[in-house]
């Protein structure tokens, strides 16, 4: 009987796209919408945790919006400005 093998081939390379901003969403946000109820979720976040979660939200919704060409979308949606 023979000893079973393996062989790997690793290949290392830059991203295609590779942003300096955070995607929309945090890994934890998914894992979070996916493991926990909601309405418990939404309840336990209060004061300053709640401020915190809004305040990281905002942040990567402008670094989303950053990585868009606004001026073309205004100039093809007609608004100037």
């Amino acid at each position: 009987m023979s000893r079973p093998s393996a062989h790997a081939t690793v290949f290392v390379a830059p991203p295609d796209f590779g942003p300096d901003r955070r995607p929309f969403l945090s890994l934890a946000d998914e894992l979070n919408d996916r493991s926990a109820e909601a309405t418990a979720r939404n309840a336990s976040l209060v004061g300053v945790d709640l401020d915190d979660w809004v305040q990281d939200l905002f942040e990567r919704i402008y670094e989303t919006v950053s990585l868009m060409n606004v001026d073309f979308w205004r100039g093809r949606r007609g608004l100037r400005g």
